[in-house]
C-alpha cells in the first residue's frame, strides 16, 4: 500500500502539469478548502442554496451546522516548484501533520481500510498470510485541467474487476 503524496511531492503530477502548461497543480482533496474559502470571500459569506441538493430537505439547523464546519480557519501552502522561470506552483493544504506524525496510526488505518474495501477477500487473505503487502501502482489517479491553468489530481478509490 503506497503512502499518501502531497501534490508538492508528486513528481508525476508536476510533470503532467508542465506538459499541459498549467501554472498551478493540486489534488481535489487539497484544493477543496481553499476553494470553499474563496467562495465565502467572494459571496460575502452567503450560504449555498441546498434546496436541490438534499432530497428530503433537511432542517435549517443541519444546513447551518454543515456550513459552519467550512467556516473554520484553514491554511494551505502555495509553493513555487522547480525552475524559477517556469513559475509552476503546487497547492497543498495544511493538514496539521507534524514531523513526529502524531496521527500515523489513523493514517495507516485509513490506508488499510481503503485496501480492504478495494480488494477481494482472497487477495486480503493471501496478503495477511504472506505478510507482504502488494504495492499500489503509482498511477491510481485521474487528472483534469481547469481553465488550462490548474491541473487537478483525483484519487481513484475503487475499481471494477470485470
Amino acid at each position: 500500500m503506497s503512502d499518501y503524496k502531497p501534490p508538492s511531492q508528486d513528481a508525476a503530477l508536476m510533470n503532467i502539469s508542465k506538459e499541459n502548461k498549467c501554472k498551478y497543480y493540486s489534488s481535489t482533496s487539497n484544493i477543496s478548502i481553499p476553494m470553499i474559502h474563496l467562495y465565502f470571500l467572494f459571496s460575502m459569506f452567503r450560504r449555498p442554496n441546498f434546496d436541490n441538493v438534499y432530497e428530503n430537505n433537511p432542517s435549517e439547523t443541519i444546513k447551518r451546522e454543515h456550513m459552519n464546519h467550512f467556516k473554520k480557519p484553514a491554511t494551505f501552502y502555495l509553493t513555487r516548484m522547480g525552475d524559477s522561470k517556469a513559475g509552476t506552483y503546487s497547492i497543498d493544504s495544511d493538514k496539521g501533520y507534524s514531523e513526529e506524525k502524531t496521527n500515523e496510526v489513523l493514517l495507516q488505518f485509513g490506508t488499510f481500510a481503503e485496501y480492504l474495501l478495494t480488494h477481494s477477500p482472497e487477495t486480503i487473505n493471501k496478503m495477511l498470510q504472506s505478510k507482504i503487502v502488494e504495492q499500489k501502482p503509482d498511477n491510481y489517479y485521474r487528472y483534469c485541467t481547469l481553465n488550462n491553468n490548474l491541473m487537478l489530481r483525483s484519487q481513484i478509490d475503487c475499481r471494477d474487476t470485470d
